[in-house]
């Protein structure tokens, strides 16, 4: 057994049993908004991964997938990926998002992360809010939002191996009259014609990135790629420090080499392989021109056209 991997277990355990204890008995020192980092990427996108990496540079309490309807009791009335116009006014919305925000929430699905007794900041991991992240920048402009994009091959590919939803996370999109009118009115067509499964997972990667490239400008919004961040953090890292309420030290390096707590045993990080090139073996070629000829039909192909990193500029460029 991959002596990498059998390490990664212990700690894993480990950190388990942390969690277990200080789950019930943390306490927050700071409720203020602007110590919250909102951390929102696709499914499979390395946000777990980012969220660890952010986290192990301050006293941050990992607030695990708040905006998820089945297992938070308190966000049950709202939609599996719930779609927010910029300027909508929603209390009941904004008085949940204000308690996770704040940290005024306690729940053991959200709370399965934290590892902190007395956390200063709040760090939001989130896979099922990209559609209302506009929104919430205006409500709350104080606080730090990053969102990750990866590849949609390697989205796909890991998606895929799971054995993720596809219709079923289709259809909460469709169901949403303003979210439809808004942004894929024009694009009915090809999303009822997704036939494949990859296909199908493509739409969702390009519904979930879709919506905040074209609503947020230029500046607005801090966009870090997963490739760029694995092959380039002496660049990355920086220029990632700079959306956070914190600063980070030499040890995020270092951070940055570990497995997050949702690899899996066949994950590229135990076997050494290229996290950024794995896809093209998981994926036929069939696939892959599938993939991307949906991307392409969503105006999307201009951030990684037919390479395996974002070209350079790839989102000024973009006609959304």
């Amino acid at each position: 057994m991959n002596r990498r991997y059998i390490k990664y277990r212990f700690s894993k355990g480990y950190s388990r049993l942390v969690r277990t204890f200080v789950s019930r008995l943390y306490r927050e020192n700071n409720q203020d908004p602007g110590r919250a980092v909102f951390l929102a990427g696709t499914a499979r996108s390395g946000t777990t991964w980012l969220a660890d990496v952010i986290a192990s540079q301050a006293s941050c309490r990992i607030m695990f997938e708040p905006f998820h309807p089945f297992w938070v009791k308190a966000y049950r009335d709202f939609n599996y990926f719930h779609y927010a116009r910029p300027d909508e006014e929603n209390p009941a919305l904004a008085s949940y998002a204000r308690r996770v925000l704040t940290g005024n929430i306690r729940d053991p699905w959200i709370d399965r992360q934290v590892e902190r007794l007395r956390p200063d900041y709040r760090l939001i991991k989130a896979i099922r809010a990209n559609l209302l992240l506009n929104w919430l920048s205006e409500v709350f402009p104080e606080v730090s939002i990053v969102l990750i994009i990866r590849h949609p091959c390697a989205v796909v590919s890991s998606r895929m191996k799971l054995g993720w939803w596809t219709d079923q996370d289709i259809a909460p999109m469709l169901s949403q009259s303003k979210l439809v009118e808004d942004h894929l009115e024009d694009k009915l067509d090809l999303i009822n014609g997704a036939e494949t499964e990859e296909e199908k997972h493509a739409v969702i990667w390009c519904i979930h990135n879709l919506i905040p490239l074209r609503q947020f400008s230029g500046q607005q919004l801090s966009i870090i790629f997963y490739e760029n961040l694995y092959l380039q953090p002496e660049i990355e890292v920086p220029r990632l420090f700079q959306s956070v309420p914190f600063g980070f030290q030499s040890s995020v390096y270092t951070a940055l080499n570990r497995p997050s707590h949702t690899s899996l045993r066949s994950s590229e990080i135990f076997s050494g392989r290229d996290l950024v090139k794995q896809w093209e073996k998981s994926l036929t070629p069939p696939e892959v021109d599938r993939i991307l000829k949906v991307v392409e039909s969503f105006g999307l192909d201009g951030i990684y056209g037919d390479s395996f990193v974002p070209s350079q500029g790839s989102l000024e460029n973009l006609s959304l």
